[in-house]
């Protein structure tokens, strides 16, 4: 498995205006992420979404949170 980020500006409903936002999933391959990442958001009005793969990178910046945590 292997883990996935998507960093998207949107609109977020509970903010209720537009924001940039993130999304952390571990998936097999970019292309299951993304059907995750679609099938968690279905009702998401978003201008654009970027997908990185973060496996192999030692920390991830979590904005929400202001922390930061271990990648699994």
């Amino acid at each position: 498995m292997r883990n996935y980020m998507f960093t998207y500006y949107g609109f977020i409903p509970s903010y209720g205006d537009f924001d940039q936002d993130w999304f952390l999933c571990e998936a097999e391959n970019e292309e299951k992420a993304w059907e995750l990442f679609n099938k968690t958001f279905k009702h998401l009005y978003a201008k654009s979404v970027y997908c990185e793969d973060i496996t192999d990178k030692k920390q991830v910046y979590d904005g929400h949170r202001s922390q930061r945590r271990e990648a699994v």
